[in-house]
């Protein structure tokens, strides 16, 4: 304690002389009682009387800046931490949203390690994941890479609680880590689930209707319908194969193909939908063909998560521009292929598949090169058999390209004339020059031309 002997003015900075009243304990500086000293003032000099009022006000502001700090603590919290177990955000975009473009926008957010880059250091993780998140709402990066950081064997519960980030965006960390080998060689995205290809053929009519509804306009791709299905996603995506001479489809890296393999990054496309053809005959070692695990596939199949937690609410500009951007993906490949948007097979299958017949056994016996079967047959199933042939071979050459139809005279016709024999041997010749026609492109062209319930491929 202290008590002031001259005044300096008002302002602080000025030069005063106080007498110890009581020395301060501590502080490692030794003043003795009663000693006079000469100090600087910091602040407005006031008499003793008003020195409480002074305090109580300085304690307020102490207060206040307290206050402060925790709130932009709390917010540092809620906008750059990332947690599992935070609750997913009603929205991405915001009037201040940002997308990740440089290397300050990842914080220091856990970055996965994927198999490529075991024990790697933080910056070679941080250079193959930017390339990938670019473009990405932060948020929702923050959100993916907290689910990614999650150990399913030390993470507790309440990181996958549901409507967490943990538990939303968890059929998405395998791809992130796949997606992260694409500056390298490629990966596919072997290892999403159906359910999320099938959300995201969903995500893509909501799309499409969002954009309709603004007065717009997108153009899909035309794909064919399949009743059966073994690729649940949009048939218009592209997926890598691996080139062979044989009829079994393969992944481009399947260690089958031998010296055939290519990296994915480097791998040919086909539209998924030929995945749907009937009798196709994936490779069981690699799963047969897939769609490469590219920067544009996972915002695109992550807006389409997303979305569909949201219980397919409105679409985000962010998951509109992520849709658009597979589109224009999967159109750079087709020009890679030199591919137009729809080619002469796309024709074809659609309009082999637009109205079914029924069973075709029958039809299918009298095209057959061993007659034995086909004669069992009484005279009424003969003709309903070859007429069948005949409107399905009609059905195909409207759809064939000219340049694709035979070089014949024979063209085929629903009415029939001559012997039953005569007859057969007529719709063969039609049959086989259109079969030859098409089925370098389309193996199994019977499993298309005619429906055969339980067929089983030698």
């Amino acid at each position: 304690m202290s008590q002031a002997l001259s005044f300096a003015p008002k302002l602080g900075g000025q030069r005063l002389q106080v007498k110890i009243l009581e020395p301060a304990k501590g502080g490692g500086v030794s003043v003795r009682r009663g000693a006079v000293v000469e100090v600087t003032s910091r602040r407005l000099v006031i008499a003793w009387a008003g020195w409480p009022a002074l305090s109580a006000t300085e304690q307020a502001e102490r207060d206040k800046q307290t206050v402060e700090r925790r709130e932009y603590q709390a917010k540092y919290e809620r906008e750059f931490v990332a947690d599992p177990s935070r609750m997913m955000p009603d929205a991405y975009d915001r009037m201040y949203a940002r997308t990740v473009r440089s290397i300050e926008d990842l914080h220091d957010w856990p970055i996965p390690s994927p198999h490529f880059l075991w024990r790697a250091d933080r910056r070679a993780l941080v250079d193959a994941a930017l390339p990938v998140l670019k473009g990405l709402p932060v948020d929702l990066v923050r959100d993916l890479l907290a689910a990614a950081s999650l150990d399913t064997e030390t993470s507790p519960p309440s990181d996958r609680a549901e409507g967490t980030v943990g538990a939303v965006l968890e059929p998405m960390v395998e791809l992130l880590s796949d997606t992260m080998n694409w500056s390298r060689h490629g990966s596919l995205a072997n290892r999403v689930p159906d359910d999320v290809w099938a959300t995201s053929s969903q995500f893509v009519d909501a799309c499409v209707a969002a954009v309709d509804g603004q007065g717009g306009h997108v153009q899909l791709p035309a794909s064919p319908q399949f009743e059966d299905s073994t690729f649940p996603g949009p048939g218009w995506l592209r997926v890598s194969y691996g080139r062979t001479s044989g009829r079994r489809i393969h992944a481009p890296d399947c260690h089958v193909l031998k010296s055939q393999q290519s990296h994915p990054v480097d791998a040919p496309t086909w539209p998924a939908w030929r995945l749907n053809l009937p009798g196709s005959d994936p490779c069981g070692n690699c799963g047969g063909p897939t769609p490469a695990a590219t920067p544009a596939l996972l915002g695109f199949l992550t807006a389409a998560v997303v979305w569909q937690h949201r219980s397919g609410k409105a679409v985000e500009q962010w998951q509109l521009r992520s849709c658009l951007t597979m589109l224009a993906d999967a159109a750079r490949s087709r020009a890679i292929e030199v591919e137009p948007d729809r080619d002469w097979v796309n024709h074809v299958v659609t309009a082999l598949l637009s109205d079914r017949p029924g069973d075709s056994w029958d039809a299918y016996k009298a095209m057959s090169p061993f007659s034995h079967e086909y004669e069992q047959l009484n005279d009424t199933q003969q003709m309903d058999a070859l007429r069948l042939t005949c409107s399905r071979l009609i059905l195909l050459d409207k759809a064939l390209p000219a340049s694709r139809r035979p070089n014949d005279h024979l063209q085929p016709v629903e009415d029939i004339a001559g012997d039953s024999r005569m007859r057969r041997e007529t719709v063969r010749s039609w049959y086989s020059a259109r079969r030859s026609a098409c089925i370098e492109a389309l193996p199994d062209f019977d499993l298309l031309l005619f429906t055969l319930p339980d067929a089983v491929k030698w």
